[in-house]
């Protein structure tokens, strides 16, 4: 995605724009190109009839599966409460899903929530399906820890773990 230009939006939509945080440096948000390109609601109605339609708790990998497509649309269109709900009840259908925790701990990282995204990067390296993977989020935890929370000792252990895993 290149930059944004504000040129093309309406009033209300850089007032929109101008209130979301880039935490990501210059990253443009997903939400702000949804909106500048008038496709944000219909993402939304998208997502809610795939959460309408979903498969049942009697099928959980499926249901886990269109949870976290379900998640993402929420999420790339700035609705970061429903789709923390879904990326958290796909979590708890497949635990071991590498796809549900990397979907929970990008929405904590959006947010800047540091413990709880230091917590999920955690329990992903457990669950990561190759040791370069759960090198990465050993590595990534450890410098969430050492860089927002200034816990030396965390972020020590985590680099610890990341060496053990490749």
């Amino acid at each position: 995605v290149g930059e944004l230009d504000l040129s093309l939006l309406d009033e209300e939509s850089i007032e929109i724009a101008g209130d979301l945080e880039q935490p990501l440096g210059d990253v443009v948000d997903a939400a702000i190109v949804l909106m500048q390109s008038g496709e944000r609601d219909s993402w939304v109605a998208r997502a809610k009839m795939l959460l309408a339609e979903a498969p049942d708790t009697t099928e959980p990998a499926a249901r886990a599966s269109a949870l976290l497509v379900i998640s993402e649309l929420f999420a790339m269109a700035g609705e970061d409460q429903p789709a923390e709900a879904a990326a958290r009840e796909a979590l708890e259908l497949a635990p071991s899903s590498p796809l549900a925790h990397r979907q929970l701990r990008g929405i904590y990282a959006n947010r800047r929530e540091w413990e709880q995204l230091g917590d999920a990067l955690t329990t992903e390296a457990n669950v990561a399906p190759s040791p370069i993977a759960k090198a990465h989020s050993a590595y990534f935890g450890a410098e969430v820890l050492r860089l927002a929370l200034s816990d030396l000792e965390g972020a020590g252990a985590r680099l610890d773990k990341a060496q053990r895993a490749v």
